[in-house]
Protein backbone atom coordinates (compact mmCIF):
# COMPACT_ATOMS: atom_id res chain seq x y z
CA UNK A 1 0.00 0.00 0.00
CA UNK A 2 3.04 2.31 1.06
CA UNK A 3 4.82 1.62 -2.58
CA UNK A 4 1.26 2.22 -4.19
CA UNK A 5 1.63 5.81 -2.69
CA UNK A 6 5.00 6.77 -2.90
CA UNK A 7 4.31 5.75 -6.87
CA UNK A 8 1.13 8.15 -6.68
CA UNK A 9 3.03 10.94 -5.49
CA UNK A 10 6.43 10.21 -8.07
CA UNK A 11 4.19 10.54 -10.76
CA UNK A 12 2.72 13.76 -9.93
CA UNK A 13 6.74 14.83 -9.43
CA UNK A 14 7.22 14.20 -12.74
CA UNK A 15 3.90 15.79 -14.31
CA UNK A 16 4.76 19.40 -12.70
CA UNK A 17 8.75 19.22 -13.71
CA UNK A 18 7.87 18.44 -17.16
CA UNK A 19 5.27 21.51 -16.70
CA UNK A 20 7.81 23.30 -15.64
CA UNK A 21 10.36 22.43 -18.18
CA UNK A 22 7.83 23.41 -20.68
CA UNK A 23 7.01 26.57 -18.87
CA UNK A 24 10.49 27.75 -18.68
CA UNK A 25 10.92 26.90 -22.88
CA UNK A 26 8.27 29.15 -23.67
CA UNK A 27 9.59 31.71 -21.33
CA UNK A 28 12.88 31.70 -23.20
CA UNK A 29 11.28 31.30 -26.60
CA UNK A 30 9.84 34.75 -25.48
CA UNK A 31 12.95 36.34 -24.36
CA UNK A 32 14.66 35.77 -27.07
CA UNK A 33 11.76 37.22 -29.43
CA UNK A 34 11.62 40.08 -27.30
CA UNK A 35 15.98 40.59 -27.47
CA UNK A 36 14.87 40.65 -31.29
CA UNK A 37 12.78 44.09 -30.89
CA UNK A 38 15.14 45.69 -28.00
CA UNK A 39 18.76 46.25 -27.34
CA UNK A 40 18.76 44.69 -24.03
CA UNK A 41 20.44 41.61 -24.69
CA UNK A 42 19.76 38.15 -22.70
CA UNK A 43 23.45 37.73 -21.55
CA UNK A 44 22.94 41.64 -20.08
CA UNK A 45 19.80 39.86 -17.84
CA UNK A 46 21.13 36.45 -16.76
CA UNK A 47 22.07 32.98 -17.67
CA UNK A 48 19.99 32.26 -21.15
CA UNK A 49 17.22 29.81 -20.84
CA UNK A 50 16.40 26.83 -23.43
CA UNK A 51 15.25 23.67 -23.42
CA UNK A 52 16.32 20.26 -25.60
CA UNK A 53 14.42 17.16 -26.28
CA UNK A 54 15.23 13.52 -27.50
CA UNK A 55 14.79 9.98 -27.85
CA UNK A 56 16.99 7.30 -27.38
CA UNK A 57 17.68 3.10 -27.13
CA UNK A 58 20.11 1.36 -25.17
CA UNK A 59 21.03 -1.66 -23.22
CA UNK A 60 21.06 -2.34 -19.19
CA UNK A 61 23.23 -4.52 -16.69
CA UNK A 62 22.41 -5.51 -13.72
CA UNK A 63 24.43 -6.34 -10.35
CA UNK A 64 22.38 -8.72 -7.99
CA UNK A 65 23.71 -8.96 -4.27
CA UNK A 66 21.25 -11.26 -2.19
CA UNK A 67 21.79 -12.30 1.16
CA UNK A 68 22.68 -15.73 1.03
CA UNK A 69 19.10 -16.39 -0.32
CA UNK A 70 18.19 -20.04 -1.41
CA UNK A 71 18.03 -19.49 -5.43
CA UNK A 72 20.88 -18.91 -8.11
CA UNK A 73 20.00 -16.05 -9.88
CA UNK A 74 21.64 -14.90 -12.91
CA UNK A 75 20.41 -12.37 -15.27
CA UNK A 76 21.07 -11.29 -18.69
CA UNK A 77 21.57 -7.91 -20.44
CA UNK A 78 18.25 -6.33 -21.20
CA UNK A 79 16.97 -3.33 -23.24
CA UNK A 80 16.03 0.24 -22.87
CA UNK A 81 14.52 3.15 -24.52
CA UNK A 82 13.57 6.67 -22.96
CA UNK A 83 12.17 10.31 -23.73
CA UNK A 84 14.53 12.81 -22.66
CA UNK A 85 14.08 16.90 -21.57
CA UNK A 86 16.05 18.81 -20.48
CA UNK A 87 16.25 22.66 -19.33
CA UNK A 88 19.48 24.64 -20.34
CA UNK A 89 21.34 26.98 -17.91
CA UNK A 90 23.22 29.14 -19.98
CA UNK A 91 25.97 27.23 -21.39
CA UNK A 92 27.46 24.88 -19.12
CA UNK A 93 24.37 23.98 -16.90
CA UNK A 94 21.41 21.88 -17.60
CA UNK A 95 18.51 20.54 -15.37
CA UNK A 96 17.50 16.72 -17.29
CA UNK A 97 14.25 14.60 -16.95
CA UNK A 98 13.79 11.37 -18.09
CA UNK A 99 10.81 8.73 -18.85
CA UNK A 100 12.90 5.20 -19.04
CA UNK A 101 11.04 1.87 -19.72
CA UNK A 102 13.63 -1.25 -19.54
CA UNK A 103 12.70 -5.04 -19.64
CA UNK A 104 14.86 -7.71 -19.02
CA UNK A 105 15.08 -10.81 -17.25
CA UNK A 106 16.63 -13.24 -14.63
CA UNK A 107 16.76 -17.14 -14.33
CA UNK A 108 16.24 -18.36 -11.07
CA UNK A 109 17.15 -22.14 -10.25
CA UNK A 110 16.76 -23.65 -7.18
CA UNK A 111 16.69 -27.17 -6.31
CA UNK A 112 16.34 -28.28 -9.98
CA UNK A 113 13.76 -26.08 -10.63
CA UNK A 114 14.67 -23.36 -13.03
CA UNK A 115 12.40 -20.00 -14.29
CA UNK A 116 12.85 -17.03 -16.00
CA UNK A 117 12.30 -14.36 -14.40
CA UNK A 118 10.66 -11.42 -17.04
CA UNK A 119 11.56 -7.68 -15.42
CA UNK A 120 9.57 -4.64 -16.84
CA UNK A 121 10.68 -1.30 -14.95
CA UNK A 122 9.78 2.48 -15.48
CA UNK A 123 12.15 4.59 -13.99
CA UNK A 124 12.47 8.67 -13.76
CA UNK A 125 16.44 9.90 -13.68
CA UNK A 126 16.48 13.77 -12.38
CA UNK A 127 19.85 14.92 -13.02
CA UNK A 128 21.97 18.08 -12.95
CA UNK A 129 24.32 18.15 -16.03
CA UNK A 130 27.43 19.70 -16.07
CA UNK A 131 28.93 20.50 -19.59
CA UNK A 132 31.88 21.09 -20.90
CA UNK A 133 34.32 21.20 -24.56
CA UNK A 134 31.65 23.16 -26.37
CA UNK A 135 28.80 20.85 -24.44
CA UNK A 136 30.44 17.57 -26.18
CA UNK A 137 31.46 16.18 -22.69
CA UNK A 138 29.01 16.05 -19.73
CA UNK A 139 28.60 14.96 -16.29
CA UNK A 140 25.73 13.56 -14.46
CA UNK A 141 24.16 13.46 -10.87
CA UNK A 142 21.01 13.07 -9.87
CA UNK A 143 18.46 10.94 -7.88
CA UNK A 144 16.74 7.59 -10.20
CA UNK A 145 12.94 7.14 -9.14
CA UNK A 146 11.79 4.33 -9.70
CA UNK A 147 8.33 4.23 -10.43
CA UNK A 148 7.26 0.59 -11.43
CA UNK A 149 9.48 -2.06 -10.93
CA UNK A 150 7.63 -5.58 -11.96
CA UNK A 151 9.02 -9.19 -11.56
CA UNK A 152 7.23 -12.44 -12.63
CA UNK A 153 7.82 -15.99 -13.81
CA UNK A 154 4.87 -18.87 -14.80
CA UNK A 155 4.69 -22.39 -12.85
CA UNK A 156 2.47 -24.90 -14.21
CA UNK A 157 0.30 -22.40 -15.93
CA UNK A 158 0.06 -19.64 -13.18
CA UNK A 159 1.37 -16.23 -12.81
CA UNK A 160 3.44 -16.02 -9.63
CA UNK A 161 5.54 -12.80 -8.43
CA UNK A 162 8.99 -12.03 -7.76
CA UNK A 163 8.48 -8.68 -5.80
CA UNK A 164 10.48 -5.74 -6.84
CA UNK A 165 13.74 -5.86 -8.53
CA UNK A 166 14.54 -2.12 -7.59
CA UNK A 167 14.51 0.43 -5.05
CA UNK A 168 11.98 3.35 -5.07
CA UNK A 169 14.88 5.74 -4.95
CA UNK A 170 18.31 5.26 -6.40
CA UNK A 171 21.29 7.15 -7.28
CA UNK A 172 22.72 7.52 -10.54
CA UNK A 173 26.30 8.86 -12.14
CA UNK A 174 27.11 9.22 -15.81
CA UNK A 175 29.54 10.42 -18.58
CA UNK A 176 27.77 11.54 -22.02
CA UNK A 177 29.88 12.46 -25.02
CA UNK A 178 28.48 13.76 -27.72
CA UNK A 179 29.40 12.65 -31.44
CA UNK A 180 27.89 14.81 -33.83
CA UNK A 181 25.55 17.53 -33.41
CA UNK A 182 22.43 15.33 -32.31
CA UNK A 183 23.87 12.58 -31.29
CA UNK A 184 24.86 11.66 -27.53
CA UNK A 185 26.32 8.65 -26.45
CA UNK A 186 25.98 7.95 -22.73
CA UNK A 187 27.14 5.89 -19.71
CA UNK A 188 25.38 5.44 -16.18
CA UNK A 189 25.64 3.67 -12.92
CA UNK A 190 22.56 3.39 -10.98
CA UNK A 191 23.14 2.76 -7.17
CA UNK A 192 20.00 1.60 -5.29
CA UNK A 193 19.19 3.31 -1.85
CA UNK A 194 17.59 0.29 -0.38
CA UNK A 195 17.08 -3.25 -0.35
CA UNK A 196 14.01 -4.75 -2.25
CA UNK A 197 12.32 -7.94 -0.77
CA UNK A 198 11.70 -10.72 -3.08
CA UNK A 199 10.40 -14.49 -3.06
CA UNK A 200 10.85 -17.62 -5.41
CA UNK A 201 8.90 -20.49 -4.37
CA UNK A 202 8.21 -19.90 -1.01
CA UNK A 203 11.67 -18.44 -0.15
CA UNK A 204 11.77 -14.74 0.90
CA UNK A 205 15.29 -12.90 0.89
CA UNK A 206 16.46 -9.57 0.60
CA UNK A 207 18.00 -8.28 -2.90
CA UNK A 208 20.28 -4.91 -3.52
CA UNK A 209 20.66 -4.61 -7.49
CA UNK A 210 22.70 -1.95 -9.06
CA UNK A 211 22.57 -1.21 -12.92
CA UNK A 212 25.12 0.17 -15.77
CA UNK A 213 23.38 1.65 -18.65
CA UNK A 214 25.08 2.64 -21.92
CA UNK A 215 22.89 4.18 -25.21
CA UNK A 216 22.23 6.63 -27.68
CA UNK A 217 20.10 9.77 -27.75
CA UNK A 218 19.01 11.32 -30.93
CA UNK A 219 18.36 15.09 -29.57
CA UNK A 220 16.43 17.77 -31.13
Amino acid sequence: MEFAKINVVMRRVVLVLMAAIMAQGAMAQSAHSHNHTHTIHAEDRGPRLGTEWGVGIGGVYTMLDTDSGPAALNHRIGYQGHLHMGLLVGRHFALEVELCYSGSSIRAEQLGLERKIRLTTIDVPVLLSFRMLNSRLQLDLGPVFTVRSSAEYTLDSETKFFGPTYPTWNLAAGVGIRLFRNLMLDVRYIYPLAATSNQFEGNEFSMRTSRVTGGVTLMF
